[in-house]
């Protein structure tokens, strides 16, 4: 089935920023029913096919890649500050740095001191967000999803019964405690 214009107009501004809702607006559907047309839309099987045509040559003009995305996120996740300090903790030349050493650094600082005859330099560098890039390789991964199942399981396995005789011993102890 042939698209309308608004439609690929819709395709074009979702594969910006992935949200429906302001891809709708973008392409020119009214603010009001903007979250229910994004829906409709994204549930239509050719706007689907469309925008995954979109991405694929997004991705073929940008040579993107998952593996390209993974690497970066590993090499946000896990440097370590040692890689770049000297034995004497000043922070090492970077520029003998490679590019790939240097990911994890997002920012740098250089201050400079000047009193009478001594000039002190003072190199800060900022690190990239360990944590940050750790949660999104696990979710990629979905090591996490395992962890949520095992909770919802070991609550739903749980019946009434047992929540109950959970809760009056609880009470029961709490009493105890406070006599």
């Amino acid at each position: 089935m042939a698209l309308e214009p608004r439609q690929i107009r819709f395709c074009e501004e979702y594969v910006v920023d992935h949200n429906g809702t302001q891809a709708a607006i973008r392409a020119g559907y009214s603010k009001k029913t903007a979250n229910e047309q994004a829906a409709r839309l994204l549930a239509n099987v050719s706007v689907k096919a469309h925008i995954a045509d979109l991405q694929e040559d997004l991705r073929n003009k940008t040579s993107l890649t998952a593996e390209l995305i993974i690497e970066e996120l590993r090499s946000l996740g896990f440097w370590s500050i040692k890689d770049f300090l000297d034995e004497d903790n000043s922070v090492t030349d970077l520029k003998k740095m490679t590019k790939a050493q240097l990911r994890p650094v997002v920012g740098i600082k250089v201050t400079e001191t000047v009193i009478g005859d001594v000039r002190e330099v003072k190199t800060e560098l900022k690190m990239a967000d360990k944590r940050a890039s750790l949660v999104d390789l696990g979710r990629h991964l979905g090591i996490f999803k395992e962890d949520n199942k095992q909770k919802s399981q070991s609550a739903q396995s749980m019946s009434d019964s047992q929540f109950d005789k959970l809760l009056k011993s609880a009470r029961e102890t709490k009493t105890s405690k406070s006599k």
